[in-house]
Order: structure tokens, then C-alpha cells, then sequence
């Protein structure tokens, strides 16, 4: 598989998988999980929201680093994870964007959309990692969204 070719993989990947599971750090230094609802972008950017009274909004509002997983099927052992920073968006165009994006991916979003606590994030990665571990044919491929190399 060429690397354009494992790009687009990995696009219709996050845009048909509904959950990932993202993972913040406290002020302590430790990690915390969750799996939630997420939106990815033709430039791999991730979004997700979360009222602003959750653990994960306050580990971001203090380390924004964050790792995440998408996918992983027993059947497929193909998987997709993300190392970068969260920042949370205010610009309103944005916010609406990315909702518009997330409810058109998941409608089981919409009883989330609007309330007022509810916050958006955005997440650039800094590293990609696309693995398909089937035996016989493991391939991985890793590389950088933002430098556009691998």
C-alpha cells in the first residue's frame, strides 16, 4: 500500500468508526481515559466535545497533550493512533462547523450539540500510527500530519 494510498485508508477508517478512546493527563502526572464521540478531518485533525465540568476537560485545560486509539477489530486487528494537543475552540464559526460535522457523522450527538457547559476540542497530531496486524500481512505505517512526510 503506497503512503496516499494508507492515507485515505486511515480517513475512511476514522470517518466510520463513532468512538475513540482519547487519553489526558492530570495535574498529578497520571493518565486518564474515556471512549467518546469524535469528528476527523481531511486534515486528520480530530474534534470531540465535553462539558466543561469532566475530569478530561480539566486535564486539558492543564496539559493538553493527549494520545488516542480508534478502531481495533479482533477480526481486522487494524487500528489507528494519534499523539498530539487538544485546543479547545471558541471561535463560534468553528464550534458550529465542527458540530455541524459531528451530528451529520453521529445523530446521537444532538442531545449533547447545544448545551451551554459543552466544549469543543480540536486535536492536531503531531504522530499517526495506522496498524493491520493480521498474521501474514502486518503493515504499519507511521508519519506526521502536520509536517506532511513520513
Amino acid at each position: 500500500m503506497t503512503p496516499e494510498d494508507t492515507k485515505s485508508h486511515i480517513l475512511k477508517l476514522l470517518g466510520d468508526e463513532l468512538v475513540c478512546v482519547i487519553s489526558t493527563v492530570t495535574s498529578e502526572g497520571l493518565s486518564e481515559s474515556a471512549a467518546m464521540a469524535f469528528t476527523a478531518f481531511e486534515d486528520f485533525s480530530i474534534a470531540f466535545q465535553t462539558p466543561d465540568n469532566t475530569r478530561k476537560y480539566q486535564n486539558l485545560k492543564s496539559n493538553p497533550s493527549v494520545s488516542i486509539v480508534v478502531g481495533w477489530d479482533v477480526l481486522t486487528m487494524i487500528s489507528v493512533q494519534y499523539e498530539g494537543f487538544a485546543q479547545e475552540v471558541t471561535d463560534a464559526e468553528e464550534i458550529n462547523r465542527i458540530r455541524k460535522a459531528q451530528l451529520e457523522k453521529n445523530s446521537h450527538s444532538e442531545r449533547y450539540a447545544h448545551i451551554p457547559e459543552n466544549k469543543y476540542f480540536l486535536v492536531k497530531p503531531l504522530w499517526v500510527r495506522y496498524s493491520e496486524l493480521q498474521e501474514g500481512s502486518e503493515y504499519i505505517y507511521e508519519f506526521n500530519p502536520l509536517s506532511n512526510s513520513k
